[in-house]
């Protein structure tokens, strides 16, 4: 190397050549060399490189130190602002977790951060606490609900049991009715009892509207007309009477429709009256139907109403079907009603059969044709006189 160097001072050039001194101490030796042009000399000096580099090596240490300083705030900076956010993010999920598994208890504390997460976990504490008080009124709301429905199906079984339930089924007449409502109290009802060894009131009303009003209301109705009819003889002031004491206070301008009829066990004779009711179908032994019409309005909303009588005679084996209208205006889920027509034909083929065949039948198919979802209270009462010498 010192003989190239030594060529290339002769050759007047300038420049530098690095080579290992193994003469003294092994080291790396820089030779820099430049020629002076007045004497055409050539001027060299030798260094040794760790002089050389010496203070780049200390440059590049100190950058580096200042590197790493650097990357060490950094990662410091950035472990405290994850931890910042990552621990109020954990302590947001476990209380969500433990809200999941049920624990209404879980709020989110020690968190008072003014970012997006403070805000979300306020807001979650919020959201617990509405929850809460929702559960808590649900569960009032339940248990009040609940104690309704008892004290609901309480009065249910009390306006039952003014039902008559105990059907006559003698060798002269056979009669049977059935109640479906469609609430838990219903405004329909009949009732039969004797006015004496050979007559037999019975009647079937609707009270206008369904639920406790109309409970009630039938359930006065119902005993006005068992009072009233033990005192008059005939069918048309019963209902007058009635109508008369009835709309005297009617505030809530209810209605009640009525057949209400004295039938004569010996004889087949029915005098009637209806009072804006469905007219019930009278069923001869050939099959053949006879409509018994209004024959005055309906009660307790006219005053100084008046009401007249029909009487028609039931042969052996006629029979006479009255209903509300809760049985031809049940309907689909589409909104098909039942109708009269479909009702008729039904009748058609069962009206020789026991009275409480016939009621089983209609209110079964009534039942199955609404899907068990009756909107209007279900009514029937059946009268069949007997062919007492068949």
């Amino acid at each position: 190397e010192l003989a190239e160097a030594g060529h290339e001072m002769t050759a007047g050039k300038s420049g530098f050549l690095k080579f290992r001194d193994f003469d003294s101490d092994g080291g790396m030796k820089w030779i820099v060399f430049s020629p002076i042009r007045s004497p055409e000399w050539s001027i060299a000096a030798l260094l040794s490189e760790d002089a050389v580099m010496e203070p780049i090596y200390s440059h590049i240490m100190r950058s580096l130190a200042y590197l790493l300083a650097g990357l060490g705030i950094i990662a410091a900076i950035i472990f405290v602002m994850s931890s910042r956010i990552t621990r109020p993010v954990a302590t947001l999920a476990e209380a969500v977790d433990r809200l999941g598994k049920g624990d209404l208890e879980a709020k989110v504390t020690g968190l008072r951060n003014t970012d997006e997460i403070g805000v979300l976990a306020r807001s979650y504490n919020r959201m617990l606490e509405n929850l809460k008080d929702s559960i808590n009124s649900r569960i009032h709301e339940e248990a009040a609900r609940k104690a309704v429905e008892a004290e609901l199906n309480v009065a249910r079984e009390i306006q039952v049991s003014l039902l008559p339930r105990n059907f006559p089924d003698t060798k002269d007449f056979a009669l049977h009715a059935l109640n479906l409502p469609a609430k838990f109290m219903a405004g329909d009802f009949f009732d039969f009892f004797m006015l004496d060894d050979q007559k037999m009131a019975f009647l079937i009303a609707d009270v206008s509207g369904k639920g406790v009003p109309a409970a009630m209301f039938m359930a006065v109705t119902r005993t006005m007309l068992r009072d009233v009819s033990f005192s008059l003889k005939n069918p048309s002031s019963v209902i007058k009477h009635v109508n008369d004491i009835m709309l005297k206070d009617n505030d809530k301008l209810m209605f009640v429709t009525i057949f209400y009829g004295h039938y004569n066990i010996s004889t087949g004779e029915l005098c009637h009256v209806n009072a804006g009711h469905n007219p019930p179908y009278l069923i001869r032994k050939d099959g053949k139907f006879e409509e018994l019409g209004t024959t005055g309005p309906l009660a307790a909303v006219f005053p100084g109403a008046s009401y007249t009588e029909s009487t028609v005679v039931l042969q052996p084996d006629d029979t006479l079907v009255c209903f509300t209208d809760g049985v031809t205006e049940a309907y689909t889920d589409g909104g098909e009603l039942f109708g009269e027509d479909r009702f008729t034909k039904m009748l058609s083929g069962i009206y020789s059969k026991d009275p409480a065949m016939i009621d089983s039948a209609v209110s079964g198919e009534i039942l199955r044709y609404s899907a068990d979802d009756l909107k209007d209270d279900v009514t029937l009462l059946v009268l069949r006189r007997k062919n007492s010498h068949s």
